[in-house]
């Protein structure tokens, strides 16, 4: 039987600081006293700790799980527009992959990429792309390989035994036996999270977290590491515009800290 424990003090203090949040949104999207939505604005949000690396399958962090996800974005993601009392598990849907077929023997993966998408230093999202970006985490003789990112992400890997592209919008990833968790891992983490391919070859793996680019509603800024981690609104993006111009991520490991913080504005 599933029973509901009190909340500890911290839990407490936690909930508060993310009504407190809640609210410092909705203040930001800006909405008229007609109704109307008003532009711009900066959020600041009051994190936990320090973020780590802005790479994303570098990290193991959710702190900077939550701040990678605004400039980066997957083939697949989660729909999480629904409470889980009413959908437990939330549905897999397309993100940079419009759409996706499986084999009849559960082996073969192929990705229809989205069209149009470009990264935030202008470099186009394609089948390409997205093959340079797995075999930096899965094929030991590919040029920009990265032993780090392989250790983080070798289990959702592990079965995959050859990528191709037949054409510039088609990935096909084959796998050595059929694997069902392999779509579900793909929205975990940042094991799909698309990063410029030209961008990694200008600054390497290990300068890439210096200079984080995307493909999300919102590029990097600048980072001050201890103090803030800036983003600013991608005005190419090519979903739905961000109504914030600026979201300023800092770290305030001490609860009752952020939460005086927030309240003072």
């Amino acid at each position: 039987m599933n029973t509901r424990r009190p909340l500890a003090p911290q839990s407490r203090a936690l909930v508060a600081t993310l009504i407190l949040l809640a609210a410092v949104v909705s203040a930001c999207s800006g909405s008229k006293a007609g109704g109307t939505t008003q532009k711009g604005g900066t959020l600041i949000v009051g994190m936990e700790s320090e973020a780590d690396v802005l790479d994303p399958p570098r990290t193991g962090s959710w702190v900077t799980t939550r701040v990678f996800h605004q400039i980066f974005e997957g083939l697949v993601d989660e729909d999480l527009s629904k409470p889980s009392s009413e959908v437990p598990i939330p549905p897999i849907v397309g993100k940079l992959a419009q759409s996706w077929t499986i084999s009849p023997d559960a082996k073969t993966y192929t990705f229809k990429i989205r069209p149009g998408v470009k990264f935030q230093d202008g470099t186009p999202m394609d089948a390409a792309a997205a093959e340079f970006n797995i075999r930096r985490m899965w094929d030991k003789k590919f040029k920009m390989y990265d032993v780090k990112s392989a250790g983080n992400s070798g289990y959702v890997w592990q079965h995959l035994a050859s990528i191709s592209t037949p054409d510039p919008m088609t990935l096909v990833l084959k796998m050595d036996q059929p694997f069902s968790a392999f779509l579900r891992l793909l929205t975990q983490g940042g094991y799909s999270a698309m990063i410029s391919p030209t961008a990694l070859q200008k600054y390497g793996n290990d300068g890439i977290a210096d200079h984080p680019i995307g493909t999300g509603p919102f590029a990097f800024s600048n980072r001050v590491r201890g103090q803030s981690i800036t983003l600013v609104r991608n005005d190419s993006y090519w979903g739905a515009k961000a109504k914030l111009a600026k979201v300023i991520f800092r770290p305030l490991p001490d609860t009752a800290t952020r939460v005086a913080a927030l309240r003072a504005g």
